[in-house]
């Protein structure tokens, strides 16, 4: 009985790794914008007032609230397939697993707010 535990905490845990994994493979892109009869100096100004923009999607928090979610839900499973122990192992990693999945929404989110800015200063934003 206790190997049939060991393995499905693994199994979930593998699964709840392959999904911050392929949120890995997606990391935030860098804005490209079209060059053509752009003023650079003026471009760099935007672009850092942009992300100053950007940087009030608070990623720390929601990094923190990830790994919360994260360990709750897999705490809540582990103790279903399993024993105190499972849940301590699945929510750990759940919790690992949710906070990577928050951070990377969060830089997707503020790459979001200086692309939308960019735009809405007539920069042609290409990606």
């Amino acid at each position: 009985m206790r190997y049939l535990r060991m393995c499905t905490s693994f199994l979930c845990c593998g699964l709840l790794a392959s999904c911050a994994t392929g949120l890995l493979d997606k990391a935030v892109d860098q804005v490209i914008v079209d060059t053509q009869r752009l003023d650079l100096k003026e471009y760099q100004k935007d672009l850092s007032e942009c992300d100053a923009l950007a940087q009030q999607v608070d990623i720390t928090k929601r990094t923190v609230g990830g790994a919360i979610g994260g360990a709750i839900a897999g705490g809540v499973v582990g103790a279903i397939i399993g024993n105190s122990d499972t849940a301590q192992e699945v929510g750990g990693t759940a919790g690992v697993v949710g906070g990577v999945k928050g951070n990377i929404h969060a830089r997707k989110e503020q790459q979001k707010v200086i692309k939308r800015c960019l735009q809405g200063r007539g920069y042609r934003v290409l990606n």
